[in-house]
């Protein structure tokens, strides 16, 4: 325990060393951030330019604001048929562009310190916000919803389809944070939870979950066939911000809480025993950790569907550039994940205009090969 303890002690003196250049990084991360997401809103079937987005943009946030500000575009001009157009162009940047960007960001975010903050709690690197129940409980649940023909539109007298959209998102949620509690409870024996356990019984659910919803899809007609490959394979589509701030809430309290956990995960990396000794608790760390990420997953995978790969590629990404210090690690892989999910959808949407690529194949597309490529990298050097 004093060799590891050492070993700890050192990294924490380098990572104060490194501080400046790592703040650097962060930055860095946040302007790519940034231009990522001025590209995705101006790129599309209709391509708007890019300082038109910004004007738009800046416009909106000073009207939100009450801001006396003028960016000197005419938003009253008449819009001609085959040209651009200021109004045409800003109700597509503000109505549907922004929320979807805003939206992939806000799930690639949670995704993302989802999975680092699992890995580090329970001390599996291969610990995946999906192998613990939440992905597959939620596309369950919003399958039930197809298949029951359930809406609350009939409650409400309405056939508005965002109800029906609404109604599979609750189902969506909920059945989420059922899964992930019941596999937490299911892995808990003697007091304490076991985190191979853990993951084992959630691919079991998980495995569970993909038969039902095999089932699911043979037995349904068409337009539920459709329905159930968005929550399988992932979807932006039809996100407006009436879904965005009901997943900013959600997004926000990990991203807040998370990193007053770093010191205790960095902790955890020399051994639970070793961890305890040194006053973590690491029961009660697991708990919060599976129930922030099934709290983030859940509502995520509720309005995106299933989307693989960010949670486990992204923290080791990261690990790989900075190191294991999850004082940079978490904050890193909330910037990261938003990236690549932004990245993915803008690549999903354009490649094969008019139809739209699954963004879920799309991050398999990508994950899969980088998480082999950092493995064999990583053996290298430890060889």
């Amino acid at each position: 325990m004093i060799g590891k303890l050492a070993v700890w002690q050192a990294t924490t003196q380098r990572y104060t060393r490194l501080f400046p250049v790592r703040i650097v990084f962060l930055l860095v991360l946040l302007m790519i951030l940034v231009f990522i997401s001025l590209s995705a809103v101006s790129t599309g079937a209709v391509r708007i330019q890019r300082d038109v987005v910004f004007k738009v943009s800046v416009d909106a946030i000073a009207e939100k604001l009450h801001l006396d500000y003028d960016s000197g575009l005419d938003y009253t001009a008449r819009c001609l048929p085959g040209q651009s157009c200021i109004q045409r162009d800003a109700a597509l940047i503000r109505e549907i562009r922004w929320p979807r960007v805003i939206m992939a960001g806000l799930v690639g975010a949670s995704l993302a310190i989802a999975g680092t903050a699992l890995q580090g709690a329970l001390r599996n690197p291969l610990a995946d916000p999906g192998l613990i129940g939440a992905s597959s409980g939620a596309a369950v649940g919003a399958v039930t919803a197809i298949l029951l023909g359930v809406n609350i539109g009939d409650v409400l007298h309405s056939d508005a389809p965002a109800l029906a959209r609404l109604t599979q998102s609750l189902f969506a949620f909920t059945a989420a944070l059922i899964t992930t509690f019941g596999v937490f409870r299911l892995a808990r024996w003697q007091g304490r939870t076991d985190s191979t356990s853990l993951l084992l019984i959630g691919l079991a659910i998980n495995t569970m979950a993909s038969a039902f919803i095999g089932l699911a899809t043979f037995i349904s007609d068409i337009r539920e066939v459709n329905d159930i490959v968005f929550w399988t394979l992932g979807s932006f589509a039809e996100i407006f911000w009436r879904d965005v701030y009901v997943v900013v809430p959600f997004t926000v309290l990990s991203v807040v809480i998370l990193p007053f956990l770093a010191r205790q995960l960095n902790l955890m990396t020399l051994g639970e025993a070793e961890a305890q000794h040194l006053g973590v608790n690491a029961e009660r760390l697991r708990m919060i950790c599976v129930a922030l990420a099934a709290m983030t997953v859940g509502v995520s995978v509720a309005f995106a569907g299933i989307i693989g790969f960010v949670g486990l590629v992204v923290p080791h990404l990261i690990r790989f550039f900075t190191g294991p210090d999850h004082r940079i690690v978490l904050p890193a892989s909330v910037l990261t994940g938003a990236i690549l999910m932004i990245a993915a959808d803008l690549w999903a949407r354009t490649v094969a205009i008019p139809t739209e690529v699954p963004v879920g194949i799309v991050t398999a597309l990508f994950g899969g090969p980088v998480f082999l490529v950092l493995i064999i990298l990583s053996r290298r050097g430890r060889g």
